[in-house]
């Protein structure tokens, strides 16, 4: 069995005694009594927009091929903020393997292989998302398509950039982030997903620890200022101390170990694609996933049909209609201990899967090429068939070693959403074909080519 490892990373600590809000804190000072999710929910408008995107997502052919095949690549660039006379790799200016250990956490909650993952009861177990076809990967090139020295990091001094020492902002955080600290630091969020990373958390794990922003769509105008992100706010931030993996990288900055193990960043990166607390923020409330039962909550003292700490199962069965199993406190989008949450479901990765084809700044992101190819590429490739330039600009050559039956191969190629932008059977003279690209928008692509004998899958670059 997977070790269990203890961690939660994403949280607010409040002096409003054994209350749990889902908005932003309004208390005039945070002391540590239990942590709270300070990500502010998006309301009903935005809500029914996302249905409507939901439905026709799973009523569209993309759902079939984006959930069973193609993984969904989403490049990341974390600006780590740190303060005066912290060298590269100290404190909170983190080393780059910290960093690489948090994608990697990551990565594999997106994979269905968080620890714990292997010990859920059997009826969770059902409707477990496993894989949700979404991956993290660490920029390779800056906004202005300069080579990174370390993948994926923005280093910022903050004393540098005249902006207040984040330690010190308390209850104002969230808004001096938003107003002040991510206009001048965000980098272009159709290009790249942003998460800030900066030291307002102490050793104890007390106070503000992360909050993310919702998809922003079209059609929804004069709806900002309810969760959704925009061109100068949307992402991630995060406190220093609890992004990364204890259990990946163990010589990094972290808080007490119930912190120190990235689920926290999974919890907010479910937020930043659309999905609420498993609670619905309330006790026996909604999250508009039908695959997640309805909770009370209340362990640990927590209200608002969230928990604290980590429940036995089953925990408050029949305490809500709907719920004789119990609750899934194991759920990333709980507030239990990472030693219990272990698992997003298969509606929930319906949720996910429609922010990306649809949110302003998610959907750009599939065919963002700031990321090492070389590590996008998982696909086998196969020797007897060669694609170059790739990248490339204008078109590719396909080389063959062997003869053709009838001179003939089938051409397919489809975008990162699994739409297919060309279908062609073509005539090939020799083992030599030049296919033309010019018509397709700067990108990432799959080229299927089956030439009579195998069917062989590429991705393809096409740059500026």
């Amino acid at each position: 069995m997977k070790k269990k490892l203890l961690a939660t990373c994403l949280f607010f600590a409040s002096n409003l005694g054994n209350s749990c809000f889902s908005q932003q804190l309004n208390s005039s000072t945070l002391q540590e009594v239990h942590p709270v999710c300070a990500t502010q929910a998006p309301g009903e408008d935005w809500e029914n927009w996302f249905q409507t995107k939901i439905n026709e997502f799973k009523n569209s052919q993309l759902t079939k091929s984006n959930q069973a095949s193609s993984l969904l690549y989403i490049p990341v660039v974390v600006h780590v903020i740190y303060k005066n006379g912290e060298a590269s790799g100290s404190g909170s200016n983190l080393k780059a393997a910290q960093v690489q250990a948090q994608i990697d956490a990551l990565n594999d909650a997106m994979a269905g292989n968080a620890p714990g993952n292997s010990s859920l009861p059997a009826v969770f177990a059902n409707v477990d998302a496993g894989e949700t076809n979404i991956r993290f990967c660490l920029a390779s090139k800056d906004k202005n398509g300069n080579t990174l020295s370390e993948a994926g990091i923005d280093r910022i001094n903050w004393g540098n950039k005249g902006w207040s020492d984040p330690s010190t902002l308390g209850n104002n955080t969230t808004s001096y982030f938003d107003n002040t600290i991510k206009p001048n630091s965000i980098w272009d969020p159709t290009k790249y997903f942003n998460i800030w990373v900066a030291d307002f958390l102490d050793a104890n794990g007390a106070g503000l620890i992360g909050y993310a922003t919702f998809p922003a769509g079209s059609g929804l105008s004069g709806m900002s200022g309810l969760g959704t992100g925009s061109s100068s706010t949307d992402g991630v931030v995060m406190a220093s101390r609890c992004f990364g993996c204890k259990a990946k990288f163990s010589n990094g900055y972290y808080s007490q170990n119930a912190y120190a193990y990235g689920i926290t960043t999974v919890h907010e990166v479910g937020h930043w694609l659309g999905l609420r607390h498993i609670s619905g923020d309330g006790q026996c409330g909604n999250d508009y996933c039908s695959d997640t039962p309805p909770q009370k909550g209340g362990n640990n003292g927590c209200s608002n049909g969230l928990n604290w700490g980590c429940p036995g199962y089953p925990f408050q069965a029949n305490q809500c209609s709907g719920n004789s199993n119990g609750e899934m406190f194991q759920n990333f989008m709980d507030y239990s201990d990472d030693q219990c949450r272990s698992l997003y479901t298969a509606n929930q990765k319906t949720r996910m899967q429609t922010a990306l084809n649809n949110g302003t700044y998610r959907t750009p992101l599939l065919n963002s090429t700031v990321c090492n190819t070389i590590d996008l590429d998982k696909i086998e490739q196969n020797t007897s068939i060669l694609v170059y330039p790739n990248p490339t600009q204008h078109e590719i050559t396909i080389q063959f070693d062997h003869a053709l039956p009838n001179n003939n191969i089938h051409l397919k190629l489809t975008d990162m959403l699994g739409r297919t932008v060309k279908n062609e059977q073509v005539n090939v003279q020799g083992t030599l074909l030049h296919f033309t690209l010019n018509d397709l928008p700067v990108g990432m692509y799959y080229l299927n080519i089956n030439d009579g004998f195998k069917n062989i899958k590429n991705l393809v670059v096409v740059k500026q």
